[in-house]
C-alpha cells in the first residue's frame, strides 16, 4: 500500500454517508488536499473537527480523494473556542484559505504563517486586526498586493481618498468602476497590516472600525473574479 505522512490543518469537515467525513486539509507539503476519513471507533470526532492540526497517513486513491489511514494531533487550538471573537476570527482565515488556494499547490511558508497567527489569535486583544493582517498577507502572497500610497496610473499621492481594484490603488480620476473606497486612515491601517511582521503589535492594533469589512470586500472580489 502505497502510503505517505503529511501535516496539515483542518480547513472544514463535510460528514458522509453514516460517520464518514470528507476533509478539506491546508497541509504544510502539499497545499489544499481532499481526505476521505473513515468512521472508527478509536477515533474521536474531535479530531476531525475545524482548526485540528495533525499527521495524517494517507494513502494514493482514485481522483482526488485520499483514503485517510491515521490521525495523529499536533494541536487542536482549544483556546480559540473559548471567545466568539476569536473563533469568528479563525474561521474568517480558514474560509481565506479555502477560497484562495489551489488543489495540491504547495505553499509551505503560507502554512507556517496559518500557524503562527493561530497560536498568536487566544492572546489577541483584536481578533479582526490578526484576520485582516492575515487576509492581506495572503493577497500578498498570492501576488495580487499591489496596494500604495500612489495612484497605479498617474503615480501622484493619494492625499484623502483612495480607491481600490483587483489589488492596486487609484485617485479618484483614475478610479475604474465598482472599485472599494477608502479613507487615508483605512489605507495607511490597511498597508500597516499587510506589511507588519510582529504579531504582539498586529494583535493590539485598533484599526478604523469599517477596515474589517472593507478587507473582505477586497480579499474575495480579488479571488471570486
Amino acid at each position: 500500500m502505497n502510503e505517505f505522512r503529511v501535516e496539515g490543518l483542518i480547513l472544514k469537515t463535510v460528514p458522509y454517508g453514516e460517520g464518514h467525513h470528507i476533509l478539506n486539509v491546508f497541509s504544510k507539503e502539499n497545499g489544499l488536499i481532499a481526505l476521505f476519513a473513515k468512521k472508527r471507533k478509536k477515533v474521536s470526532p474531535s479530531l476531525l473537527s475545524p482548526l485540528v492540526q495533525a499527521e495524517f497517513v494517507i494513502r494514493q486513491g482514485k481522483g482526488e480523494l485520499y483514503p485517510c489511514e491515521e490521525i495523529s494531533p499536533l494541536a487542536s487550538f482549544l483556546k480559540i473556542r473559548e471567545r466568539i471573537e476569536t473563533l469568528e476570527a479563525a474561521f474568517q482565515i480558514l474560509n481565506a484559505l479555502l477560497a484562495s488556494q489551489y488543489p495540491h499547490k504547495p505553499a509551505p511558508h503560507l502554512y507556517l504563517l496559518l500557524i503562527r497567527y493561530l497560536h498568536a489569535l487566544p492572546h489577541s486583544l483584536n481578533a479582526n486586526s490578526l484576520a485582516t493582517s492575515f487576509l492581506l498577507k495572503t493577497l500578498r502572497h498570492e501576488g495580487v498586493f499591489g496596494l500604495s500610497n500612489s495612484c497605479a496610473t498617474c503615480q501622484l499621492p493619494l492625499e484623502s481618498e483612495s480607491y481600490i481594484f483587483e489589488g492596486e490603488t487609484f485617485c479618484f480620476e483614475h478610479s475604474p468602476s465598482h472599485a472599494l473606497s477608502l479613507n487615508k486612515e483605512e489605507l495607511n491601517s490597511l498597508l500597516f497590516l499587510a506589511s507588519c511582521r510582529i504579531l504582539p503589535e498586529i494583535s493590539v492594533y485598533a484599526p478604523p472600525a469599517s477596515l474589517y469589512q472593507k478587507t473582505l470586500d477586497l480579499f474575495y472580489q480579488t479571488f471570486r473574479a
